[in-house]
């Protein structure tokens, strides 16, 4: 997705509801941002 956007990285990972299994968006979002695709807001 980032690369149709033509983006690196993103600012912000906002998810509302996660549809399913929680822990596991969570550590989806956790691996996201180690990679530096999502960068955290401080």
């Amino acid at each position: 997705m980032l690369n149709r956007m033509q983006l690196d990285y993103i600012d912000l990972l906002y998810v509302h509801q996660p549809v399913g299994d929680f822990a596991g968006a969570w550590k989806d979002m956790e691996k996201a941002v180690k990679m530096g695709k999502v960068r955290p807001s401080v």
